[in-house]
C-alpha cells in the first residue's frame, strides 16, 4: 500500500490518538473529506492496539544549538511545512527547506538523498547546494498514501498509441 500500516498505528494509537480532545473530534466530524469518519475508524483500531504511554517529557519541544537540516515537501498531506517550521524556529543551527515539487518523504528522492549526504558530509545546514529541487517536475496528481505524486503528461512524453 505504501505505508507502514502497523508503524502508523502504532504511533497514531500511542501518541496522537490519546491527545484528540472531544473538541478536535467534533472539529473533525464537520470537516468535508470523511465527515469524522476517518476518526472514527481510527479509534476504532486504536481500541484493539497494544498500547504504550510515553512521557509527557515525549511532548516538550526540543531546543538544541546542534546543526540540524528539516525537509518538508509543500505537497505534503500528512505533515504540513507549517509542522518544520515550528522545529526550526526553536533549532537555532536549523536550516528548514521546503520543497515545491515534493510530498511526504523528500529524502527518498535523489535530489533529497544529495542533500542529506551534503549535509551529513558538512554538517553546515545553511551552507547546503540545493539546485537540484529546482529540477524536480511539477506534480499533477497523487499515486500514493503518502502522497507520492506522478508527474504532469504532456504531448511530447505522451505515446503515440495514447495520443489517438
Amino acid at each position: 500500500m505504501g505505508i507502514y500500516v502497523g508503524l502508523h498505528f502504532n504511533i497514531v494509537c500511542n501518541e496522537d490518538y490519546p491527545r484528540i480532545s472531544a473538541e478536535m473530534k467534533a472539529a473533525d466530524a464537520d470537516n468535508n473529506f470523511a465527515k469524522g469518519m476517518s476518526l472514527e475508524m481510527v479509534g476504532r483500531a486504536c481500541a484493539a492496539w497494544p498500547k504504550y504511554q510515553p512521557s509527557e517529557d515525549f511532548y516538550q519541544t526540543v531546543n538544541a544549538d546542534i546543526p540540524t537540516l528539516i525537509l518538508s515537501g509543500q505537497l505534503d498531506p500528512v505533515t504540513p511545512a507549517s509542522n518544520g517550521e515550528k522545529s526550526h524556529a526553536n533549532l537555532p543551527n536549523s536550516h528548514h527547506i521546503i520543497s515545491k515539487n515534493n510530498a511526504h518523504i523528500v529524502a527518498s528522492t535523489v535530489c533529497g538523498i544529495k542533500i542529506v549526504n551534503e549535509f551529513l558530509e558538512k554538517q553546515i545546514p545553511n551552507e547546503l547546494d540545493e539546485s537540484c529541487l529546482a529540477e524536480i517536475p511539477d506534480a499533477s496528481f497523487m499515486v500514493g498514501l503518502n502522497g507520492a505524486m506522478a508527474p504532469k503528461v504532456t504531448s511530447s512524453v505522451m505515446p503515440a498509441a495514447a495520443k489517438e
